[in-house]
């Protein structure tokens, strides 16, 4: 499981004739593959990298 928060609005088809909508800003514990399909479909919040100490 893994927590994802969603820039925006994403339909996850689940089979031929499911489909699950979240709506953008949704944010909530997901199986690792709905993440991953999440990521390649580039609705994910960037994440932030850590800025360098100077």
């Amino acid at each position: 499981m893994k927590t994802i928060t969603l820039a925006r609005a994403w339909r996850d088809p689940i089979n031929d004739v499911t489909v699950e909508e979240y709506p953008a800003g949704w944010t909530g514990a997901v199986s690792n593959d709905r993440a991953d399909r999440a990521k390649r479909a580039d609705v994910l919040v960037a994440e932030k990298k850590p800025e360098a100490d100077e």
